[in-house]
């Protein structure tokens, strides 16, 4: 199924992947209290068409980070900033890789990421929704009186953090096998649409409901 999924359609997951990606930016700046700029990124993802040929996903982010941290942020900095970011992204991709390899899916047939040498092209493609619960933790986190300390725990523990679904609400690492198994779904021709996450206040989740008798 990975390897004959289509060209249009891995276009159109990967739309579907960045306009909620660019959403949960602007929600992770409202939350901030930056709502001027939240709206500006809402309107950046009207804008999106099929696999993003006027790279939206970009501009967005170049804007948003500026906005979320301060004008002279890099993402290329040795920082509390991006160790915060970088050690945070590393614990949802391989989240998203333990649950793709469950399933019995190949992480390296990804739908934009298409590097020979990356074993986790496709878990590179479905983090993306995710990433602004990592930024949201760790603006609150440098805001904080941390101790110039990598906060590796803390990161961690995000993927017990609540976040909305179209099955409803519950933490990051349940969402991540939701949005799995609407992938596979997907392939096999059951449905056009991903069960992608909509980013909350941190908070964590109490229960899982399927897991209850």
């Amino acid at each position: 199924l990975q390897l004959n999924i289509s060209k249009p359609l891995q276009k159109r997951l990967w739309s579907q992947l960045v306009n909620r990606k660019i959403l949960n930016q602007a929600v992770c700046l409202e939350l901030c209290g930056y709502l001027s700029d939240s709206e500006y990124i809402k309107q950046l993802a009207t804008k999106i068409r099929s696999g993003d040929p006027d790279n939206i996903e970009s501009r967005a982010a170049a804007y948003y980070f500026k906005k979320l941290f301060n004008d002279d942020f890099s993402r290329n900095n040795d920082d509390m900033i991006n160790g915060c970011l970088n050690y945070g992204y590393s614990i949802l991709r391989g989240e998203i890789a333990r649950r793709l390899v469950a399933h019995g899916l190949d992480s390296h047939f990804g739908l934009f990421h298409k590097n020979q040498t990356n074993a986790f092209n496709l878990a590179d493609d479905l983090i993306e929704p995710y990433r602004a619960v990592v930024d949201l933790f760790t603006k609150q986190y440098i805001e904080s009186n941390y101790d110039e300390k990598l906060p590796k725990s803390m990161l961690i523990e995000l993927l017990y953090n609540e976040v909305e679904t179209p099955k409803g609400n519950m933490s990051v690492s349940q969402s991540i096998e939701i949005l799995v198994e609407s992938f596979i779904r997907v392939l096999d021709g059951r449905s056009e649409h991903l069960d992608l996450p909509v980013i909350k206040a941190l908070s964590k989740h109490l229960y899982e409901d399927n897991l209850l008798p």
